[in-house]
């Protein structure tokens, strides 16, 4: 699990610091700005970012999400054991709020 926690925190370490207290419009434009660096958004403090800088946050976004699903896909996938309830089960089981799987 630490994986994951260090991959989510990477990935959020690409978001604007104003991101983390924001309305949903500028939520909206943050998100536009990272998926595709074409795309315009009205948030002056985006719009005053670089191309080029833009160009490497969108891909650092991109590789960032992409971890996530990879590591997370072992987990929760399809092909997961229990079909993703796995870890649900046993911290119910741990808890001592579910019989034993």
């Amino acid at each position: 699990m630490c994986k994951i926690k260090d991959a989510f925190e990477q990935t959020l370490s690409v978001f604007p610091d104003f991101a983390k207290d924001c309305n949903e419009e500028v939520y909206t434009d943050v998100m536009n700005f990272l998926i595709n660096p074409r795309f315009k958004v009205a948030d002056e403090r985006l719009n005053a970012i670089s191309k080029e800088e833009r160009t490497a946050l969108s891909k650092a976004y991109h590789k960032g999400v992409q971890r996530l699903d990879n590591l997370s896909e072992k987990l929760w996938g399809y092909r997961a054991e229990e079909a993703g309830w796995k870890n649900v089960l046993l911290n119910l089981q741990l808890s001592g709020l579910g019989k034993t799987f």
